[in-house]
């Protein structure tokens, strides 16, 4: 019996090339329509509003924000530049998050890379990773919306692609520790997002374990 041939590897250029593809089709898919869709202002993102503004034009710097019941505060520093360019209303308070979750399309498309580093169809499983992660419907209508819950996932997948990258590195490159180091940075950076990084660790932490056992 034949074994079914390895699917063709797809060279650096041409990743790079469909990886631009998909991740300008999610800005589209998060960025079309951004004024009505979804409609009306969420009370939450009101809310976010006046934080926003707060830092934009206020001088407000918190650390960890403890009005209405508590809220991270790195999404408000990426969102006051463009308030602060922009102006307040509701386009450039969303449009933070768009710009969030596109960010977050190309970096899965990277992340799942590093993931397989050795598999031949590494470069396929990213792509087709980051296609899912542009057309999703929970992560479009969440990169449309003031929500800090969108840079979670932008935090955690920078923090797993450079911890992978660091082991398969590790060894190989004398600059290894400098990816780890960017992945302890993105780790802690995730703490800042939204109350549910709190359990980051943990997953991080069991998958190690498992490297460590099985190398």
């Amino acid at each position: 019996m034949s074994s079914r041939p390895a699917s063709p590897r797809v060279s650096h250029g041409y990743f790079i090339f469909f990886a631009g593809a998909i991740t300008l089709l999610g800005f589209l898919a998060r960025v079309i329509g951004l004024h009505d869709i979804p409609p009306g202002l969420h009370y939450d993102e009101a809310s976010a509003g006046l934080f926003v503004r707060a830092v934009a034009f206020d001088g407000y710097r918190p650390i960890f924000i403890t009005a209405y019941t508590g809220h991270e505060t790195l999404w408000y520093y990426l969102a006051a530049p463009i308030m602060r360019i922009m102006g307040s209303g509701i386009f450039p308070l969303r449009l933070a998050s768009v710009f969030i979750g596109t960010a977050t399309v190309a970096v899965t498309a990277w992340m799942a890379r590093q993931l397989y580093p050795d598999d031949a169809n590494r470069s396929w499983l990213a792509l087709l990773t980051a296609a899912i992660m542009a057309l999703s419907f929970w992560h479009a209508i969440l990169s449309r919306t003031a929500f800090r819950a969108i840079s979670e996932p932008l935090m955690q997948g920078l923090s797993i692609g450079f911890l992978w990258l660091a082991l398969a590195r590790q060894g190989r490159s004398r600059h290894w520790w400098l990816w780890m180091m960017l992945a302890g940075v993105f780790t802690g950076l995730a703490g800042h997002t939204y109350l549910a990084a709190r359990l980051f660790p943990i997953p991080l932490v069991l998958a190690l374990l498992v490297f460590l056992l099985t190398s």
